[in-house]
């Protein structure tokens, strides 16, 4: 080979291989930018506001038990988060949802929100578990009151037993789970006041000592194992026009009800009286709700 050829043909091959090089890197670069505008689709900010699903659920049950308006399988819920993820939902929690309000952080483009009532035991065995496989988050309601009824209590029926304030505190441990207040005395049958509603014949001023009194006996009490609330749901779904305003003197940013529909959140609003849909354990899809099936 002369000397003029073999020096062409070595730059060539220098050039070659930069050329491959700067084309390997455009390639990357581009990759990356799809993972970054994917990235960003995922999580958003809307003027106009974000839908947030709310779904509440109550005790979980053993595959084999029958199955309840207020009690649902531990498949029929695992095939639920399947479902919910399959779907490119993302679950958040009320502290979520409250940094979003104050414009310190996006949501998930689609975004659902999971509510499990009245403190049952059985989310200490199924909960942590189903958080963990399909990474999503729970909001956990626990009743003071109700925390007598625990593992301990040799007179209550092992299927409606619920937690006591030791389990509340490790179960607030578990990534993904957030405690909220369900009262701490109101989720009880009672003539003279359903819920956390007014009772009648009650002056207003009564009614805000006796909502504060209940609910700051709850607080106390979880703070005294470590657990900060900052959602109430209320019992039985019950509430009067005064509530979330004595709720919020007491710390609480956020308050869900039992009235269905979807929450239309933007920057700036008020937490109150969040919408949710009771997930009836017969159903065999949370598909039943009419929401998803049009999504």
């Amino acid at each position: 080979m002369k000397a003029n050829e073999y020096s062409y043909s070595k730059r060539g091959g220098i050039f070659g291989t930069i050329t491959a090089l700067v084309t390997a890197i455009a390639i990357v670069s581009a990759v990356l930018l799809c993972v970054y505008i994917d990235d960003t689709a995922a999580e958003t900010y809307d003027e106009n506001g974000i839908d947030v699903m709310i779904l509440m659920y109550h005790n979980i049950i053993a595959d084999g038990a029958k199955p309840s308006k207020y009690e649902i399988n531990f498949s029929t819920l695992r095939e639920d988060m399947k479902y919910l993820q399959e779907k490119g939902y993302r679950s958040i929690d009320s502290r979520d949802l409250i940094a979003y309000t104050q414009g310190k952080k996006t949501l998930p483009a689609k975004c659902v929100m999971l509510t499990f009532d009245d403190g049952y035991y059985s989310y200490m065995r199924y909960i942590p578990k189903l958080l963990d496989e399909f990474g999503m988050k729970a909001v956990v309601s626990v009743v003071g009151d109700y925390t007598r009824l625990n593992k301990n209590n040799p007179n209550i029926s092992k299927k409606y037993t619920y937690l006591d304030f030791d389990d509340i505190c490790e179960l607030s441990r578990v990534k993904g789970v957030e405690i909220a207040l369900h009262s701490y005395d109101f989720h009880n049958i009672d003539k003279t006041r359903k819920g956390a509603a007014r009772a009648k014949g009650e002056s207003e001023e009564e009614y805000a000592k006796t909502l504060t009194a209940d609910s700051e006996r709850l607080i106390d009490a979880l703070e005294k194992v470590g657990v900060k609330c900052v959602t109430y749901a209320y019992p039985y779904g019950s509430y009067s026009k005064s509530s979330d305003k004595i709720l919020a003197k007491l710390g609480v940013k956020c308050t869900l009800t039992c009235n269905e529909g979807v929450n239309v959140i933007k920057k700036g609003d008020d937490l109150g009286l969040l919408m949710r849909y009771n997930r009836d354990g017969r159903w065999k899809s949370v598909e039943e709700i009419a929401y998803f099936r049009q999504r």
